[in-house]
């Protein structure tokens, strides 16, 4: 197929892995040879592609935590859940009394919030 007239193919970026290495090898061999300008805007460009690739790790990383802790989160949701039923039944029933009950909820409580909110990079 043919482009259409005036119409330029977008040039593919290079991955950042490639632009990383690209820059150290140009710092390690031209070095010294470049302009100090030159040397100095590759090595700030070189720390930023770094901290940016540091970042994306984390955040990949933090996404592989989360799912792979997904199904433990969701059975621990579920026991707690039918904990609260089974105190609220034996309440209703009468077998445990008001304050036992309550206290029983609370724990319960926080062990949802817990469980709902433990931090995703553990």
């Amino acid at each position: 197929m043919e482009q259409a007239k005036g119409k330029k193919k977008k040039k593919a970026r290079s991955s950042m892995k490639s632009r990383i290495r690209g820059i150290e090898r140009l710092l390690i061999v031209k070095g010294e040879e470049l302009p100090e300008k030159t040397r100095l805007a590759k090595q700030e460009e070189l720390e930023e592609l770094k901290r940016v690739q540091q970042e994306r790790q984390r955040r990949e990383n933090k996404r592989l935590l989360k799912l792979k802790y997904r199904r433990f989160r969701w059975y621990e949701r579920k026991k707690l859940m039918k904990m609260q039923l089974h105190v609220e039944k034996l309440l209703e029933n009468g077998k445990i009394d008001q304050e036992t009950a309550m206290a029983r909820k609370e724990q319960i409580y926080k062990d949802l919030l817990y469980v709902k909110m433990f931090p995703e990079d553990r």
